[in-house]
């Protein structure tokens, strides 16, 4: 059995006080078995302050931290805050790795060796927690799919970091002392970890009437929806003006929804640019052939009745010990006009009962289905996922 515990601190000007109010929580709220580790997320301002390495270097336990612009443990709901969610077991064990991503060609190789190197001999994980970095030639498919590769049918939950710059330039991961725009750090868990995952999307009713089939793509590049030029059709329907800038009015984001083989889970891509040459458009993630796509109006209160739809679902479940929840960044751009603190106030008082951790993320990987113990993962976009421990 996982115990878990959430602990923060707002502290900015003095790295020594932070820890020791972290360390603080941390004796009043939980007691340390013999297995622990724990994840860190915080403003990239703790990282310039020293904050979040000190931190880290001052627990009696290995973390693994990402950048993110707001945040939700049980106590506070902020976005200038550094968290701790702290996990401690005596049956479950916890083996921590990490890479420099390099290019596409090298990296798969480069995890592989680093996730066996950490992997006790004859052990197959439970749980893998995996925090990539964001870049541009490594997306987040490819990381689901190298998960996948190492240990098959083994479920791969986690997210990438977020900044509040644009692309989330600057978003890092730290462990063990390294900080890193390129740094992939993980967490193994060995036993009975009993992990259950949650996915909230978009309600039905915000799907567009335009609809689709890509008949043409490699990657994330989309050549030809419906046997048309992708760029010419998204400048036909609207999505696009002939500069190849967007038309969406309001909160009109333009998704691809993907069903192939995802037992009817929506994977949520969004548009991130336009190539002339290659005549495509670039989303955030990869596209199948046959995959559908679906223009959706993207608004703040559909936002947040996804949220608490699906993690209503946590109450229907037994022997829940803690909980890691993402939610996309751009969910949070989306609420910036109402209040981006909503959604994880509104988790805040979902999750009350549990130990927990929610933070804005810059693309969420989570298992989609479950079939015989072997499960599938995919990498989101615009989803909040949860790993109920």
């Amino acid at each position: 059995m996982i115990k878990c515990a959430s602990l923060f601190t707002c502290e900015l000007d003095s790295p020594e006080v932070a820890l020791e109010e972290i360390k603080s929580q941390l004796s009043e709220k939980i007691e340390l078995k013999a297995n622990t580790v724990g994840i860190i997320m915080c403003h990239t301002e703790f990282i310039e302050a020293d904050i979040l390495i000190h931190v880290a270097e001052g627990l009696p336990f290995e973390v693994i931290g990402l950048t993110t612009v707001g945040q939700a443990v049980n106590d506070i709901v902020d976005e200038m805050v550094l968290t701790v969610f702290v996990m401690t077991s005596d049956d479950v064990q916890f083996a921590t790795g990490s890479v420099i991503m390099g290019d596409i060609a090298t990296a798969a190789e480069a995890l592989k060796n680093a996730a066996i190197e950490a992997t006790p001999a004859g052990e197959i994980p439970g749980l893998i927690l995996t925090f990539p970095p964001m870049t541009q030639d490594c997306p987040g498919d490819f990381y689901t799919a190298t998960w996948s590769h190492i240990f098959p049918g083994v479920p791969a939950a986690g997210c990438m970091p977020a900044t509040d710059n644009p692309g989330a330039a600057g978003s890092k991961v730290y462990y063990k002392g390294e900080i890193s725009e390129r740094l992939h750090a993980f967490v193994l868990c060995f036993g009975a970890v009993n992990p259950r995952f949650i996915i909230a999307t978009l309600p039905d009713k915000d799907k567009h009437p335009r609809t689709g089939t890509v008949t043409r793509s490699q990657g994330p590049l989309v050549h030809e929806i419906d046997g048309q030029d992708a760029i010419d059709y998204m400048q036909k329907i609207g999505i696009i003006d002939e500069t190849g800038e967007s038309l969406g009015a309001g909160y009109a984001v333009p998704f691809m929804i993907n069903h192939k083989d995802y037992d009817g889970v929506p994977v949520l891509r969004g548009l991130v640019s336009i190539l002339n040459e290659p005549r495509a458009a670039v989303f955030a993630g990869s596209i199948d052939e046959g995959s559908s796509f679906t223009m959706l109006n993207m608004k703040p209160d559909d936002t947040l009745l996804t949220t608490e739809k699906e993690l209503q679902k946590v109450a229907d479940m037994n022997d829940v010990n803690g909980i890691l929840a993402f939610s996309c960044a751009m969910r949070y751009v989306v609420l910036l006009s109402t209040d981006p603190t909503t959604e994880m106030a509104s988790i805040q008082k979902l999750l009350s009962d549990v130990p927990f951790m929610a933070s804005y993320v810059g693309g969420e990987l989570c298992p989609t289905s479950e079939h015989g113990g072997a499960y599938t993962n995919r990498f989101h976009n615009y989803s909040l996922v949860a790993v109920v421990l």
